[in-house]
């Protein structure tokens, strides 16, 4: 007997689709009905599909195509150029070595002329007078002084002295709470003990130490048992052994990555604010907060067109001009007085650039700011890199190269786009296929564009000289006469009769090239471009494509709802036949409870069933019962 079931979902608020059983009632394969009827109808779906597809296939091979023909687009604007076809080379000849390097735009004339380079230009340099930073005083404790380089420690470091033969060892001793003065009074008193009076040990105007035998022998510092760096840190470290020594570099030295107030630049006003003007150009500074560092960085960032460093080693300031020449570097104080503390204002720390000075022809000297000097001759620029002990020859020639490989560029994209249109228009007998762009009008046009820009015949109208009107007098064509049919569709290019031509009329030949080129780049940029032939297709097909979609959207939208409708009227029958199938089921069940009757009960059942207890018919119709 079969069992009614439910398609409702039991869960409360859930939005499921109802789960659905179909046939088992009725039998029937409900769903395989449905899907069957659903494949019907999604037939014309499918050559929507298929019709979709193949306007995607058009769009991607228009697309691809148009990429070929930007790309062929930008070799034909180059040989558009007159500085392609028209290149000219610059060559040295003359002393041995390199003194310079040029370059000669297209309208120089081929040729050759003398150049005598006696010297070079050189940038300006300003650099600080004496240094920027504090002597070391005779008061400053000497371990860990602030003034120089690197802090001293307290320690021992040893001086020996050389007299007529014989050595003499001195240690001197660097306690914790020696001041600069005392340690150079120990130093002298063992130079004297050995030498004399006439030996000193003395710290100079110059910011650095002084030994000094006074001409009685030599002498020499620092030993393996130093335990005190002072000989480093007063630079007197591995100097030779020699009647005199002198620190190799000033002892006291800015600090450059403090505040300008504890950075120990002599003479430095204290200001809040103030300023430096280079060139024209103000640099801000703050000594309670800005180190030089941070002054010198300031410099390099801004339009005073000069470099900035601050160098230990020889405790200076140095600004560099970035242009070459005898031009100074102007610098003054605005407020404030760090540029004259960094001794770069007074004159003696000018050191003045110069400017190239150079022959042309023997003629009379010429000078240039820049060592690059533009149009020493007509259309040549020359970079000079080292003065000549006598006259270069410069050689200015045509650079067949340039043009060569343009045109070869100019090649493989052309034949990259025919050999593209030749595969999408193709036809395969064999297999009957059609190219996807066979027959498509807007390919014939283009070709039509491609062979009339690239092939003229009207060379004359176009002002070409006889003779170089056709691309083929260059050796550009689709290869030689006579070519076997379906092998001519390539460019070529022969080198060779490229560079007879050139070489025969440059003029000519540059006239040629820029012309046909230039049009065609003209044509090819208007192909491209938007609203163009290709583009047009491509948004042709986008728009297709677009529609073909809506379509598919629409007939699957339509097949959903049939689907929807099927499945609830199949799922209502299945409730109906079930709800028919339990009330028979009820009816049978009803009527098989009641027992088959005896002949005693015969008159009972008889009443029961019609009704009516007092039926004077009873007793025959037991009889007749009873009988049968």
């Amino acid at each position: 007997m079969s069992t009614p079931v439910s398609g409702s979902s039991s869960s409360t608020g859930s939005t499921a689709a109802p789960i659905s059983f179909g046939g088992l009632v009725s039998g029937l394969n409900t769903q395989s009905i449905i899907n069957a009827m659903m494949q019907a109808a999604q037939a014309p779906v499918n050559l929507l599909k298929n019709e979709q597809a193949a306007e995607q296939n058009r769009l991607q091979a228009y697309q691809d195509l148009n990429t070929k023909l930007q790309a062929l687009q930008a070799t034909a604007s180059t040989l558009g150029l007159q500085s392609t076809t028209g290149a000219k080379q610059v060559s040295f000849t003359g002393p041995s070595g390199t003194y310079a390097s040029g370059t000669a735009t297209a309208d120089a004339l081929s040729g050759s002329f003398q150049l005598q380079i006696d010297q070079l230009a050189t940038a300006t340099k300003v650099v600080s007078l004496n240094g920027v930073g504090g002597a070391v005083l005779g008061t400053d404790l000497v371990v860990n002084n602030s003034k120089t380089q690197s802090p001293i420690t307290a320690g021992t470091f040893t001086v020996n002295d050389t007299v007529g033969g014989s050595t003499f060892n001195h240690t001197i001793t660097v306690a914790a709470g020696s001041t600069f003065s005392s340690v150079m009074t120990d130093i002298q008193n063992a130079l004297q003990a050995d030498f004399g009076a006439g030996a000193s040990a003395t710290l100079g105007a110059d910011n650095k130490l002084h030994l000094n035998s006074g001409g009685a022998g030599t002498i020499q510092v620092g030993g393996g048992g130093d335990t005190s760096n002072f000989l480093v840190a007063t630079k007197l470290i591995a100097q030779p052994a020699a009647a005199t020594l002198d620190s190799s570099g000033p002892v006291g030295v800015t600090n450059s990555t403090v505040a300008l107030n504890s950075a120990n630049i002599a003479g430095l006003t204290s200001t809040t604010t103030g300023s430096i003007l280079i060139n024209g150009v103000s640099i801000g500074y703050d000594t309670t907060r800005d180190t030089l560092n941070d002054v010198l960085n300031r410099i390099n960032a801004s339009t005073a067109k000069v470099t900035a460093s601050y160098d230990p080693n020889s405790d200076t300031v140095t600004l560099t001009s970035t242009q070459t020449g005898n031009t100074d570097i102007t610098i003054s104080d605005g407020n404030g007085n760090l540029a004259s503390s960094l001794q770069v204002t007074a004159g003696g720390a000018h050191h003045l650039g110069q400017s190239a000075k150079y022959e042309v022809n023997g003629g009379a000297a010429q000078y240039s700011l820049s060592n690059t000097i533009k149009n020493v001759v007509s259309g040549v620029n020359v970079t000079l890199t080292a003065p000549t002990p006598s006259a270069l020859t410069v050689n200015v020639s045509q650079d067949s190269s340039v043009g060569e490989g343009a045109i070869k560029a100019f090649a493989t994209a052309y034949n990259a786009v025919v050999d593209t249109i030749n595969k999408d228009t193709a036809y395969d007998s064999t297999t009957k296929t059609a190219g996807i762009l066979m027959g498509d009008s807007a390919i014939e046009d283009l070709q039509m564009q491609l062979n009339d820009g690239l092939f003229i015949e009207n060379g004359g109208s176009l002002g070409l000289t006889p003779g170089f009107q056709t691309l083929t007098s260059i050796g550009i064509s689709t290869g030689a006469i006579g070519s076997a049919p379906g092998t001519t569709n390539d460019l070529t290019f022969d080198t060779s009769a490229f560079e007879s031509a050139l070489n025969s009329n440059p003029t000519a030949v540059t006239n040629l090239v820029t012309k046909v080129f230039g049009n065609l780049n003209t044509s090819l940029l208007n192909i491209t471009a938007p609203g163009g032939l290709v583009d047009s297709a491509i948004q042709s097909e986008n728009t297709q494509i677009a529609d073909f979609q809506t379509q598919i959207d629409d007939q699957n939208q339509i097949i959903q709802q049939q689907q929807d409708f099927l499945n609830q009227e199949f799922s209502s029958l299945e409730t109906q036949l079930a709800q028919l199938q339990s009330q028979s089921s009820a009816g049978i069940s009803a009527l098989s409870s009641f027992s088959v009757p005896s002949s005693s009960g015969s008159s009972n059942l008889t009443s029961t069933l019609l009704g009516n207890g007092t039926s004077t018919s009873g007793t025959s119709g037991a009889s007749s019962a009873s009988g049968g």
